[in-house]
C-alpha cells in the first residue's frame, strides 16, 4: 500500500525507514567519531606532555623520535658487515634508498665502513658497543657506530615520514587541547540527543521498544558481557601472534566496539525506563516474585490455620514448637544440628517475647489514655497480628463509641440550652406584662387589705421569676460561649475593693463579718472587667444568702505559681449534703429541700464566665465550710 492509498484510507502515513533512522544513525556515527577524536587527543596530549613537547626545542624532539628507530637499522647493517658483506657494500644493500648514513668503527680494525657525506647537515647518533654476535673463538662482535640522518630528507623513507609526523605533532601541540575539548562537548551533545530520542520514532506517539527490550535486562547484559570478554580474549590471543602495529590496531578496534556497545546499552536501558517498570523484565525479579508468591501462600495458609485457633491453643502450639527445638538441641551425635536448633529456638523465643512486650506496651499506653479521658487515642494495629490486632481494634471501637456518645451528649446539652434560651425569651414577654399590670394594680386606691397583700405577693414573685429567667438566659449564653469577651489588663485588688464597697451593707444586714487579705502591690491579670465583676457579684450574693449569720467571711488574694488566686470562704447556714461537683450544675442549691430563695444558677454562671476569660473556677466543701476559688494567670 503506497502513501496515497494510506491517505485515502484515513490512516497516517509513516515516513520511510531511511528517514526515521537516518538522524539517529548519523548521530551514532558522529558520536563514535567524536569520542575517538577526544580519546586520541587526550592520549596525544598526555604523550606530548610526557615527552616534553612544551619544554624542549623541536630539533631535540625530532632527534629523539628518529633515534628510537635507528637502532634496528644499525644492527642490520652491522650484521651484514660482520657476516660476509661484499667489499663494495652500501647501506642501500640492506635498507634500500634511505636518508640514513653511518660510519662503523671497530676496536681492532678502525673504520670498517663509512658512507657519510660530511657536507649535508644531519642528525647525529653515536651508538657504542653494538652487539652483533660471537666469533668462532667465542669473543663478542661489537661495533661503535656513528649514525647520520640527512635533515633535508631527500628520500621519502620512514625517517621522512617520522619527520613529517613530528612536524605535525609540533604544529598540533597547542591545538590538540581545543580539539579534545570540542570533541568532548560534541560527544556529550550527541549522547544526550541519542538518549533523549531513545524510544521515539517519527509517526508514532509515545515510547516503543524493539525486540531487544523484550529480552530480560539482566540476561541481556550478561550475554553482552560474555560476548565482550570472548572478543577481548580473541583480540589478545591474535595480538600475541601478530606484529605490534597490528595488535595496536586490533586493540583500538576493540575499544571502539566496546564504546558502541556501551552507547547501545545506555539507549536500551533508557527505553526500558521510559516504558516503565523496567525492573520487572529481569530474571532475578521473576525468580524473586515466584519465591515471594510461594512464601505468601505459605504464610497465608499458616495464618488461616492460626486465626481459627483459640489463644490458648496458639500458646500451646508455640510451646510445643520451642520444646521440639530444645529437644533437638540435646541430640549428642550431631553437634551442628544441635547448635543450629538451639540458636533457632532462642532467636524465635527472643523475637516472640520482644514482639509481645512491644505490642502489650502499645496497648497499655492506649488503655491508659482512654482511662484518662483521651478519646482521640487510637491504637496503630498495622504491625499487630492475631489476637493482639483484634484487641487493638476493640480498643479503637471503644474510643469511637465513647467519642460518639460524648458528641451526642454534647449535642443534647446544646439543644437543651438552646431550648431553655428560646423558652426563656418567650416567657419574658408575658412576664413583663404581668409585672406592669401588677404595678398598675398596686397604684390603685383601695381599702381592701387582702388586695394589697395579694398585690405584694404577685409583685415579689414576679420579680423573682424575672430574676430567674434572666439568670437562666445568662447561664445558657455563658455555657454556649455566646458572650462577648473583651480581655484587658485588670487589677484584681481594685475589683475586690469594689465588691466590698458594693456589698458592705448587705453583709452587715446578714450579720456577716468580711475579712480581706490581699497584697499591697497591684496584681494584674487578663480578664473582662464586666464579666469578672459578674462573677464576684454571684459569689457575694451566695455569701449573703447562704452564709450563717454571726460568722466570718474570708476573701483572700495571693500570688501562687505565677497565678492570681482569689478564694472566698464562708460557713453555710444549711447542711451541705451535696458534693462539690454537683454544686456547679444548674438549678442545684446547697439545701436539697429547695426551701430557700435563688435559682441555683449562680455558681454555674460564675464557672462558665471564668472559663470564657481563660481562668479556672472550683468549689470545695468540707462539712459546712464552703470555699470558691478563682485562678488567673498573672501578667507583668
Amino acid at each position: 500500500m503506497d502513501n496515497e492509498q494510506v491517505k485515502l484510507s484515513g490512516q497516517k502515513a509513516l515516513p520511510p525507514l531511511k528517514e526515521r533512522l537516518g538522524a539517529k544513525v548519523t548521530a551514532f556515527v558522529l558520536l563514535v567519531l567524536t569520542a575517538c577524536a577526544a580519546a586520541g587527543a587526550i592520549i596525544g596530549a598526555c604523550l606530548m606532555l610526557a615527552d616534553g613537547f612544551y619544554t624542549r626545542r623541536p630539533e631535540d624532539i625530532k632527534q629523539e623520535l628518529l633515534g628510537s628507530f635507528v637502532w634496528g637499522d644499525v644492527v642490520d647493517i652491522c650484521r651484514d658487515l660482520a657476516f660476509g658483506a661484499a667489499p663494495d657494500y652500501s647501506v642501500e644493500d640492506t635498507l634500500g634508498m634511505t636518508n640514513l648514513s653511518c660510519r662503523v668503527l671497530s676496536d681492532e680494525l678502525g673504520v670498517v665502513f663509512d658512507d657519510h657525506d660530511e657536507l649535508s647537515p644531519s642528525y647525529k647518533f653515536n651508538l657504542q658497543e653494538v652487539f652483533i654476535g660471537y666469533r668462532e673463538d667465542g669473543q663478542d662482535i661489537e661495533y661503535d657506530v656513528d649514525v647520520y640522518i640527512n635533515k633535508s630528507f631527500p628520500i621519502k623513507d620512514k625517517y621522512y615520514a617520522l619527520n613529517a609526523i613530528a612536524d605535525t605533532l609540533l604544529t598540533l601541540r597547542y591545538w590538540i587541547y581545543a580539539i579534545a575539548l570540542g570533541s568532548i562537548i560534541a560527544s556529550i551533545l550527541l549522547f544526550c540527543f541519542l538518549i533523549s530520542s531513545a524510544g521515539h520514532r517519527a509517526g508514532r506517539d509515545g515510547v516503543g521498544g524493539s525486540f531487544l527490550t523484550k529480552i530480560p535486562l539482566d540476561l541481556f547484559w550478561t550475554a553482552v558481557g560474555v560476548a565482550e570478554c570472548l572478543v577481548l580474549e580473541l583480540v589478545l590471543e591474535s595480538g600475541a601472534m601478530l606484529s605490534d602495529a597490528v595488535a595496536i590496531i586490533l586493540m583500538c578496534a576493540f575499544c571502539v566496539l566496546s564504546f558502541c556497545v556501551f552507547v547501545g546499552l545506555c539507549i536500551n536501558f533508557t527505553v526500558r525506563v521510559r516504558m516503565g517498570k523496567w525492573w520487572k523484565n529481569t530474571v532475578i525479579y521473576m525468580l524473586l516474585h515466584l519465591l515471594w508468591l510461594g512464601l505468601k501462600m505459605l504464610v497465608r495458609g499458616i495464618g488461616y490455620v492460626l486465626r481459627r485457633l483459640p489463644l490458648i491453643w496458639k500458646t500451646l502450639l508455640g510451646f510445643v514448637l520451642f520444646a521440639l527445638l530444645s529437644l533437638m538441641a540435646v541430640i549428642p551425635d550431631y553437634i551442628g544440628v544441635r547448635m543450629g536448633a538451639w540458636m533457632i529456638g532462642l532467636c524465635l523465643l527472643f523475637a516472640a517475647v520482644v514482639y509481645t512486650a512491644l505490642v502489650m506496651r502499645r496497648l497499655q499506653i492506649a488503655v491508659r489514655k482512654l482511662a484518662r479521658g483521651d478519646l482521640s487515642c487510637r491504637v496503630d494495629t498495622r504491625r499487630m497480628i492475631g489476637d493482639f490486632k483484634e484487641h487493638g481494634e476493640n480498643l479503637n471501637s471503644i474510643g469511637f463509641g465513647m467519642t460518639r456518645a460524648v458528641d451526642e451528649r454534647m449535642k443534647s446539652e446544646r439543644l437543651k440550652t438552646e431550648l431553655i434560651t428560646n423558652v426563656s425569651h418567650d416567657i419574658k414577654t408575658p412576664l413583663t406584662s404581668i409585672i406592669n399590670y401588677v404595678d398598675l394594680i398596686s397604684k390603685e386606691d383601695t381599702d381592701n387589705e387582702k388586695i394589697k397583700e395579694y398585690t405584694d405577693v404577685l409583685s415579689r414573685q414576679s420579680e423573682r421569676l424575672k430574676k430567674l429567667i434572666e439568670d437562666l438566659v445568662e447561664a445558657s449564653k455563658a455555657s454556649t460561649g455566646n458572650v462577648d469577651v473583651s480581655l484587658a489588663p485588670c487589677d484584681v485588688s481594685v475589683l475586690i475593693s469594689q465588691s466590698v464597697g458594693e456589698y458592705g451593707e448587705k453583709l452587715e444586714n446578714a450579720q456577716l463579718e468580711l475579712l480581706i487579705s490581699k497584697p499591697e502591690q497591684p496584681l494584674m491579670i487578663m480578664a473582662d472587667g464586666r464579666l469578672l465583676w459578674r462573677v464576684f457579684d454571684n459569689l457575694m450574693n451566695n455569701v449573703c444568702k447562704y452564709a450563717m449569720p454571726g460568722t466570718r467571711v474570708y476573701m483572700t488574694l495571693e500570688l501562687s505559681g505565677g497565678e492570681a488566686v482569689v478564694s472566698i470562704k464562708n460557713i453555710s447556714k444549711y447542711p451541705l449534703n451535696i458534693k462539690a461537683e454537683e454544686l456547679m450544675e444548674r438549678f442545684v442549691r446547697g439545701d436539697s429541700s429547695r426551701s430557700t430563695e435563688g435559682s441555683g444558677l449562680g455558681l454555674s454562671i460564675a464557672g462558665s464566665l471564668t472559663s470564657l476569660m481563660g481562668g479556672k473556677f472550683s468549689v470545695e466543701v468540707d462539712g459546712d465550710l464552703f470555699k470558691a476559688t478563682l485562678r488567673f494567670k498573672k501578667i507583668d
